[in-house]
């Protein structure tokens, strides 16, 4: 079981292959019962705009390259019930032109970057969070050198920290108002239950490709972001 939240995510297609690719966040209450179903209904297309611009600003990071192939063709909000399940008819922001970044290095289809999610309470469960931005690498690198520069990773966590900000913003009308958070599921109370952690600080490491971080067992080194 997790803690009702709105799920929203953003969807992406590989230009002239069936390979599709979405990224997503939860949203809710650090405490207290949480009712997405009627934020859902009431949300304006001025809201599912906002989070559209907040994707749009982040693929546009000088210092993030994005795959020429990749397009960026819209989002879906969803209401998720503890259970995980959609309580009504999801809403959906379709672009009328997908989205191409304007990056002008190259990258990999296999690369992708990594945003971590860290909530105040770096400890226990459902704290950390992590999420994929699909076929990303950095601007311009040594091939020969695993890491990153630190002048291209802290521009990545400083606006992937924007974007967190971006996203809670386009539920400034709500009361209580939900934000992007690290959702865990557990049991029903007393024992473990669910929460729902604010996400507070962002982290990017400076391995250029994640499988060989894994394969190596490389250590990362993090630069990080607080989102205001």
């Amino acid at each position: 079981m997790q803690k009702p939240s709105l799920y929203v995510t953003w969807h992406y297609t590989v230009n002239g292959t069936p390979e599709i690719a979405q990224v997503g966040l939860h949203f809710s209450v650090a405490s207290g019962p949480f009712e997405p179903s009627a934020i859902l209904g009431a949300m304006t297309e001025g809201e599912l705009t906002a989070l559209d611009t907040a994707m749009a600003t982040l693929m546009a990071v000088p210092s993030i390259t994005w795959h020429s192939a990749v397009r960026y063709t819209g989002l879906k909000v969803a209401a998720l019930d503890e259970n995980g399940k959609y309580i009504r008819e999801a809403r959906t922001f379709v672009r009328n032109l997908p989205l191409k970044a304007t990056s002008t290095g190259q990258t990999l289809l296999q690369q992708s970057i990594c945003l971590s999610w860290r909530a105040s309470n770096t400890f226990g469960r459902g704290a950390r969070g992590r999420m994929y931005l699909p076929t990303t690498g950095p601007n311009s690198w040594d091939p020969e050198n695993v890491r990153m520069p630190a002048g291209y990773v802290q521009p990545m966590a400083d606006k992937a920290a924007l974007f967190i900000k971006d996203c809670n913003a386009a539920f400034n009308a709500y009361t209580p108002k939900p934000v992007a958070c690290i959702v865990f599921g557990g049991q029903t109370a007393p024992q473990s239950p669910w929460t729902a952690r604010p996400i507070e600080n962002v982290l990017v490491g400076d391995i250029v490709d994640t499988q060989r971080r894994r394969r190596d067992q490389v250590t990362e080194n993090y630069y990080s972001a607080v989102v205001s």
